[in-house]
């Protein structure tokens, strides 16, 4: 069987399929949440960053049942007329495109499955299955010592995935991004119940992994997210994202750890042996060599928690250090490889680094609401200093007196303007993101209406909700108001 993301919601009837028909089940890097990598007869990952295991098994096979998938390697498939094809997608135009098949059944891979299942046979040799299993063993041996080899003082990166692995949070979920550390990723990490793990499957893009995990954190905010993302696509949009990182730090940060884990090799790996393995192809540094930055050094200075791990004995330290951290600043890894023109490096040759976000400001300190109406139309109102211009929205409300509406009211110019309304008696509303900010914002308005008194006194009404809540008063005022 070879499973992919079409696949996610039936684990339970894969399971039982496979038990009938006492198969071994291969899984396409999409597909990798499917089914937990400690059933028996999980071979694991399928292709060019796939297992041994599961390559035995397609070679072997007689029949082929794909569910879900549209793996497209029609090389890493068997050899047609090899095996007969069954094959289950809830697009049509999918079926047969990979491989020639014999049934094509059109629909939902958990309802399709559950249709099919009364209609097969418990296969009573258990033989293939016992023959699969043992690949498996062998194959899980045989990456364990693959990650236990080391090559004087650089780190072998198959070990950074490997020392990771038992070290996954139950709910962990992982992302990767598009390179040699993809292989690790996809070999040495074994998934159990509950976690779940995605990368760009479809397309092999370098850049998404980092944003990946970002989603993922805004998605399930308590769950663990690690992301697995090489230094060259950390270069192209990673660094950018840590930013992002900064900017949502208070919605990003809490109990479970956030990881960014860098392969740091000074290289585009995958792509520098792809083509002189496959190709014949010499290196060309000036196309695949990138800069060595200090990616830990450069989350240290946005204010989040850079480690580097240069030391092969140290790799599982520095993954406790980051799985331990919590919200004041998160973790990350980073690892150093030495010598790229060693053919090792395609399968040993990358090091590792990254970092998490905390919390390291209170609650609110960064974020403005920046409201907009359907009727509201921009105005330039008079600052509080000449020279000065604030943009702001004017409409009527609704017992017609005018509202005056600033955006980014909690800080620089919007503030000064806010001061300028409660010192002239405005009845101020104040709308912001967290409690710190709402009060560092209302306490300038107060003072504001102490120092220089007006008829009305400068009135305040103010709500607010905790962290990462938009309140604000919504009654119309006497007096024109100012949020």
């Amino acid at each position: 069987m070879l499973v992919g993301q079409g696949a996610a919601d039936a684990e339970a009837e894969v399971m039982e399929v496979a038990e009938l028909l006492g198969a071994g089940v291969a899984k396409a890097l999409l597909g990798r949440e499917v089914l937990p990598d400690d059933l028996p007869y999980v071979t694991g990952p399928i292709g060019l960053l796939g297992s041994k295991a599961s390559d035995k098994m397609i070679k072997g096979c007689d029949t082929l049942l794909m569910v879900g998938s549209s793996f497209p390697y029609a090389e890493w498939l068997p050899e047609e007329g090899q095996a007969r094809g069954v094959e289950i997608d809830i697009d049509g135009r999918m079926i047969g495109i990979r491989y020639p098949m014999d049934a094509h059944l059109v629909g939902d891979s958990r309802e399709t499955l559950r249709a099919l299942i009364p209609l097969l046979r418990r296969k009573k040799d258990r033989g293939w299955r016992e023959k699969i299993e043992k690949d498996v063993r062998e194959w899980h041996d045989l990456a364990d010592r693959w990650a236990g080899e080391h090559f004087g003082r650089t780190i072998n990166p198959q070990a950074v995935a490997a020392e990771l692995s038992s070290r996954l949070p139950d709910d962990v979920i992982l992302t990767a991004d598009s390179g040699s550390g993809t292989n690790w990723w996809a070999r040495h990490l074994k998934l159990r119940q509950g976690m779940r793990a995605s990368l760009s499957g479809t397309l092999a893009t370098m850049g998404p992994g980092t944003p990946y995990a970002i989603a993922a954190r805004f998605a399930y905010p308590d769950r663990p997210v690690i992301a697995f993302v090489g230094d060259g696509a950390f270069q192209m949009n990673g660094m950018n994202e840590m930013i992002t990182v900064k900017r949502y730090l208070d919605r990003l940060s809490g109990p479970a750890p956030l990881v960014f884990c860098v392969f740091n090799n000074q290289d585009l790996n995958q792509v520098t042996w792809e083509q002189r393995a496959m190709a014949g192809d010499p290196k060309y540094p000036g196309s695949q060599d990138i800069p060595d930055v200090p990616y830990a050094a450069y989350a240290e200075l946005l204010g989040l928690k850079g480690i580097v791990c240069a030391d092969p004995k140290k790799v599982g330290d520095a993954w406790d250090e980051a799985l331990s951290a919590r919200p004041a600043r998160g973790p990350g890894v980073q690892g150093r490889r030495g010598d790229r023109a060693d053919p090792a490096a395609h399968h040993e040759g990358a090091g590792q680094e990254g970092r998490q976000g905390g919390p390291a400001r209170p609650a609110g300190h960064r974020d403005r609401h920046q409201g907009r109406t359907p009727e509201a139309h921009r105005v330039r109102r008079a600052p509080s200093r000449p020279g000065q211009e604030v943009r702001g929205v004017r409409r009527r409300g609704g017992n017609g007196t005018e509202v005056v509406v600033v955006t980014g009211a909690t800080g620089g110019v919007g503030r000064a303007t806010v001061r300028a309304f409660g010192a002239r008696g405005a009845s101020v509303a104040l709308l912001a993101r967290g409690e710190y900010a709402l009060e560092r914002a209302a306490e300038e308005v107060r003072e504001a209406a102490r120092t220089r008194p007006a008829p009305g006194g400068g009135r305040l009404r103010r709500r607010g909700r905790g962290r990462g809540g938009l309140a604000g008063s919504r009654r119309n005022s006497a007096r024109s108001t100012c949020g």
